[in-house]
């Protein structure tokens, strides 16, 4: 059946907005119709910088990645380009007059792109204009324009316009709209930025309604390290210096950016901003001194302060007093916000008292969400920081620590501290002193919905978290702890009485000192439990159970519906975990009792590749994690790894993937291009597809049925490509040794 085109503008919107971080959904909706079109461009161009590098692999996911670098270059160019047009085209007078380009040359545009402009994204703005910048071959040099580098204005009818001379156009208006800056940027690592500071210019005339903006590094490390996306980060940038120690390189410039508020135009283009996010380890306090006077409206707010004393950021070392004055910075900042409801602060060693002083003082009654990074607290004050809190709904302390040295009277802190609303409380990978754990469960509201108690490495005997969430909370949807032998009775409690609404649970051994915990009883007491809800249940660390066990609690003819229906399924660092195991989950999904699971994520080096090659067969999405961490690239990213079976064969080489494939067509010509595809997705040696020519046979052998022979090979097959100095291709041979082979082609 095929769905009508011509819905109503409204649904069409709906359906446009619902994929507004698909970049390439949202390309296919502009091809539809006009219609469709006029309803898409407006949330295509609205974040194009974010979506130009987006990926839609998530975490612990490869399978969805379809990415190439060369595809994201030339998406890039073709960005930056568009602006570069419009930039033109908004000066052509000035531009014909000092003959940069002909009367009719610049192409026109169909729609104006900087209005749709909301947000933002400098570090992928800035990577985009990299892109920009070399692949044009663009210079600014010091000499002024020439008649040669000029185009003329008489030109026949018939004969077809010169190319536009980027260089020299974007000179001219960088030149008029500041030349101090132009002569400091010229001949340096930082040259590209000429381009950057004409786009911004651009952008604070143009936009009005812009709001966010990010000069986030946070985003890059997760694009870069956790994302299975291969081709997501390819240059530094200007807000990631990428020296790694080696003081030879030249570091890009980030003033230019931080000048943003200080632009002409900058007061209307910033006012109605509702997002800023700042986590760059450059110097802020000028930057957030500056957009604090006009800038009143922010919703969101993520900051990292930190400063190291043995890593220089662009040649200067921050010092203590730098670092007050930043926060200093930062609390006018946030003093002046109308409606701040989420803050995200990373590490702040210094002065974090006051800023928390600044939030309960003049955000108490607007403040939802607060989140802590990296942080160290020598006390339990931050309790007292929350107090007045009171609209606070969600509290995060990311891997957080205390170094508390004197006991604290509980009572006493309860006494002091009610936070009604706070349903959701993430202690993610913080280690929890039991008197803070204690307090802060005792002051929530009863209707905690989110619970993750992170690290806990003590034995109370008075106050169990466990114990206490199951007697007091009936409404946990997600529950995440670690979990000693002694607490397995209180888990079966938690879950027996929030069974109704509990859709997550992850029991996390992997980063404490425990004893190995033998849950089998609880799972076999949980078996006979009608989870309906459940959607994802994670087990990491090395809890022992039966492969019977397993199997026991996904299916179970107790149940009313038998089989759990999952969406995720996880086994992480546990050493228990066999092939057997995973015999047990892919018969019950072959079983017809009802379990159904989309996501099987598993990091266990035992599994054989006859069943991980099957369960990618019968699993939607299997991820093998074990394997996985043998393929996390190099920060070179001229670097590819590919692994399997405990082996990694790296292809070291200034080549993209779709390079390599160039290469191979152009040696071995197009003949050959099956061989290619099963070389180019090998991971390990004995999967590598090769040709092997008759005379390297020999002891040729027919058997005894068909056209059928056996032979022994001279070379044996591919282990890996030998680095030193003869180089050459390593083979297994029947001498179980590996020899280098020169004589084969590098590639094929």
């Amino acid at each position: 059946m095929v769905l009508p085109l011509n819905f109503n503008t409204d649904i069409i919107r709906q359906i446009i907005l619902s994929l507004r971080d698909d970049k390439t959904s949202l390309f296919s909706c502009l091809l539809i119709n006009q219609t469709w079109c006029s309803q898409t461009i407006d949330i295509l161009w609205r974040q194009p910088f974010r979506l130009l590098y987006s990926c839609a692999a998530q975490e612990e996911d490869e399978n969805t990645c379809n990415c190439s670098y060369l595809k994201h270059q030339r998406q890039a160019i073709n960005l930056i380009d568009t602006y570069i047009l419009s930039i033109f085209r908004e000066n052509e007078q000035r531009l014909i007059a000092g003959s940069f380009i002909q009367r009719g040359q610049l192409p026109k545009l169909k729609f104006d792109y900087a209005d749709y402009l909301r947000n933002i994204d400098i570090h992928e703005m800035d990577l985009a204009i990299i892109e920009f910048y070399f692949l044009n071959r663009l210079t600014f040099t010091l000499q002024e324009n020439n008649k040669d580098s000029q185009v003329t204005q008489t030109t026949t009818d018939d004969s077809a316009p010169p190319p536009i001379n980027y260089g020299e156009s974007i000179k001219y208006l960088a030149k008029s709209y500041g030349p101090t800056l132009l002569k400091k940027l010229q001949n340096t690592n930082s040259e590209y930025q000429i381009i950057s500071e004409v786009l911004l210019k651009f952008f604070m005339r143009k936009c009005r309604n812009l709001q966010r903006i990010s000069l986030d590094i946070n985003q890059i490390f997760k694009k870069t390290i956790f994302n299975r996306c291969n081709e997501i980060q390819r240059y530094p940038t200007a807000l990631l210096y990428m020296g790694n120690g080696r003081e030879d390189l030249e570091p890009k410039s980030i003033e230019i950016y931080f000048f943003i508020p200080k632009q002409p135009n900058a007061r209307d283009c910033l006012s109605h901003i509702r997002e800023l996010i700042c986590t760059t380890k450059s110097c802020k306090a000028d930057f957030f001194l500056t957009i604090s006077k006009y800038v009143h409206k922010l919703d969101k707010l993520e900051i990292d302060i930190d400063f190291s004393y043995n890593v220089k950021y662009y040649g200067v070392a921050r010092d203590y007093f730098s670092l007050k004055r930043e926060v200093a910075s930062l609390i006018k900042l946030i003093h002046n916000q109308q409606n701040l409801s989420h803050l995200i602060l990373h590490h702040c060693p210094i002065d974090f008292h006051l800023i928390m002083e600044e939030l309960r003082e003049f955000q108490a009654e607007r403040l939802k969400v607060l989140n802590l990074i990296g942080m160290k607290f020598n006390d339990m004050k931050v309790l007292f920081h929350v107090t007045s809190i009171l609209s606070l709904q969600k509290l995060q302390l990311h891997n957080c620590t205390f170094q508390i040295n004197e006991l604290y009277d509980v009572d006493y802190f309860r006494e002091k501290l009610y936070l009604p609303e706070l349903n959701k409380i993430d202690l993610n990978n913080s280690y929890i002193p039991h008197q803070f754990l204690q307090c802060l469960l005792q002051i929530c509201s009863s209707n905690l919905e989110y619970l993750d108690i992170g690290k806990t490495s003590f034995t109370n005997p008075i106050f169990n978290p466990i114990e206490f969430t199951s007697t007091n909370f009936s409404k946990i949807k997600y529950f995440k702890c670690d979990l000693q032998p002694f607490e397995n009775n209180y888990l079966r409690t938690l879950l027996s009485n929030t069974i109704d609404n509990i859709q997550s649970i992850i029991l996390d051994n992997s980063n404490v000192s425990f004893e190995t915990n033998n849950i089998g009883l609880c799972l076999y007491q949980l078996s006979g439990m009608e989870f309906v809800k459940l959607k994802y249940f994670g087990i990491r660390g090395n809890f022992i159970f039966s492969e019977f066990t397993l199997s026991n609690f996904l299916v179970n003819k107790l149940r009313k519906f038998r089989g759990l229906k999952l969406h995720t399924l996880e086994f992480i660092n546990n050493n228990w975990f066999t092939d057997e195991y995973l015999k047990q989950i892919l018969k019950c999904l072959e079983d017809d009792d009802g379990f159904t699971c989309n996501r099987l994520i598993i990091h266990t080096k035992y599994l054989s590749d006859n069943n991980i090659e099957y369960t990618n067969y019968k699993v939607e999405e299997f991820i093998d994690i074990f394997q996985e961490q043998l393929e996390l690239k190099s920060q070179d990213p001229n670097i590819f790894e590919y692994a399997r079976d405990n082996k990694a064969v790296k292809l070291s080489q200034s080549l993209d993937k779709a390079e390599i494939k160039i290469i191979l067509s152009e040696l071995s010509g197009n003949n050959y291009i099956l061989i290619h595809e099963f070389q180019f997705q090998a991971t390990s040696g004995v999967r590598i597809l090769e040709w092997i020519e008759y005379d390297r046979f020999y002891d040729v052998e027919r058997l005894g049925f068909g056209i059928v022979h056996k032979a022994e090979w001279k070379d044996g097959f591919i282990t890996s490509w030998i680095r030193n100095s003869q180089g050459g291709w390593g083979r297994y041979t029947d001498k179980k040794e590996i020899n280098v082979n020169k004589n084969i082609n590098r590639w094929f």
